[in-house]
């Protein structure tokens, strides 16, 4: 894939932003189908989340995966569609409120290695 940058180890690494457009008074219950389904089958295929954030309004969540490359992903999404767990999740989402109101997704790349300089432990910043 043209573009992408190759970290130290020479895996190449994409980034999967998923958001979803969700309403405020299902958030809670949003967050606990993510963990008890979302969460554990990906992670148990070999999925990374890097964090997982939820915007002042309250009506969108932004979760940040990492993969090797495309590849990684789809086969990954492949495995995860063929386990039971999944099934019970299509199953239990039928049964709930709408959990959310839209969702979109898109890979993203990083532009380069950037490190901030280390400071001395005495030192202080203002922020």
């Amino acid at each position: 894939m043209k573009g992408i940058k190759w970290n130290k180890g020479g895996v190449v690494v994409i980034y999967r932003v998923k958001t979803y457009k969700v309403s405020e008074e299902n958030l809670e219950l949003f967050n606990e189908f993510f963990l008890q389904y979302l969460f554990p089958n990906q992670i148990n295929h070999g999925s990374h989340l890097i964090g997982r954030w939820v915007n002042s309004y309250k009506n969108k969540v932004t979760a940040i995966w990492a993969y090797e490359n495309l590849d990684h992903y789809e086969e990954i999404e492949r495995k995860i569609r063929q386990t039971k767990m999944h099934e019970e999740a299509k199953k239990r989402k039928k049964e709930l409120p709408e959990l959310f109101i839209s969702s979109s997704q898109e890979f993203w790349e990083m532009t380069g290695d950037y490190k901030e300089k280390e400071r001395d432990s005495s030192e202080t910043v203002d922020i």
